[in-house]
């Protein structure tokens, strides 16, 4: 299943947090939608299934792609985090991404490396 949605990625963390009998979780959620006073997303993972993390640069029809992907112990993706294009910053066009982003997500991979054993 894929599911997309659109949101800073420090609005909100909460974790991590453990769930009697279930095990740990954390959850990333969304700013508050104002008509609704809710999360216009959140994400709970359980961390026990999370194994690895990998920064992948890719190459999509509108240009780079940047994402953090979380992985279990046979590399196969649990959540893939990408950065978005600053539609709005550049004409209407994909493309260009947001100031600061892709600088951020260049230094948390120059921290941490290409492939990050969590386990």
């Amino acid at each position: 299943a894929i599911l997309e949605s659109l949101g800073r990625f420090d609005y909100n963390y909460v974790g991590p947090f453990e769930v009697p009998g279930k095990g740990l979780y954390m959850t990333i959620a969304g700013p508050n939608a104002k008509e609704h006073l809710v999360a216009t997303f959140e994400c709970t993972i359980n961390l026990d299934n999370v194994y690895a993390m990998a920064f992948d640069k890719l190459f999509g029809p509108t240009g780079e792609l940047y994402s953090i992907r979380l992985l279990n112990e046979k590399n196969d993706k649990i959540l893939s985090i990408l950065l978005n294009y600053d539609i709005e910053g550049n004409g209407g066009k994909p493309g260009k991404f947001y100031p600061g982003a892709v600088e951020k997500w260049q230094e948390l991979r120059k921290k941490y490396g290409d492939f990050v054993k969590l386990k």
